[in-house]
């Protein structure tokens, strides 16, 4: 099935929308450089504009956040370097001995929408583009991703357990959703 993709003016909005005969909800979505899309199995350019009418308030305060705290550009060459690898991975071997957690391995690549991710068998995967962010961010998704060794999950328990050992969690998270990697 081809969908069927294209824009309009919604107010003084821009707006990019998908009709996909097999989606199932709605949904709106504003991606870094402040595009707004709409994905919706209604074929009708009304049902759209009265979604968008509903949510205007929630685009609008999106988009002020957006430009009060915009997209960080950061330059990614050199993320090969095996000497900048290795100071990873002295991170994770410094945090797992702080935080007592014991991992398997740590394997570094080029990730398109993720930090890290650590599976259950304690391997932790770090994105080599972590290496040109500020140090606040590379220790929170070190300390993030260790700590899913002994939480499994993103539960309160395991937010409790990473502010432990890194305070600025809050800072790393906006820097981190800022940057276009």
């Amino acid at each position: 099935m081809k969908l069927s993709t294209d824009s309009f003016f919604f107010k003084d909005l821009k707006i990019f929308y998908t009709l996909g005969a097999k989606m199932k909800n709605s949904y709106i979505s504003i991606d870094k450089e402040q595009n707004i899309f709409v994905k919706t199995p209604s074929g009708s350019i009304d049902f759209v504009k009265d979604l968008l009418s509903k949510r205007e308030s929630w685009i609008r305060k999106k988009l002020a956040y957006m430009q009060q705290y915009p997209p960080i550009y950061i330059d990614f060459s050199g993320i090969d370097d095996k000497k900048r690898l290795e100071k990873l991975q002295r991170r994770v071997e410094y945090f797992s001995g702080v935080m007592g957690l014991k991992y398997s391995c740590v394997k570094f690549r080029k990730m398109k929408r993720r930090w890290g991710s650590c599976n259950s068998r304690g391997e932790i995967t770090l994105n080599k583009r972590l290496l040109n962010t500020p140090q606040v961010c590379i220790d929170y998704v070190v300390v993030h991703e260790l700590a899913h060794i002994k939480y499994q999950n993103h539960s309160k328990k395991f937010h409790d357990f990473t502010k432990i050992y890194h305070k600025d969690t809050k800072k790393a998270q906006n820097i981190l959703s800022r940057i276009v990697i």
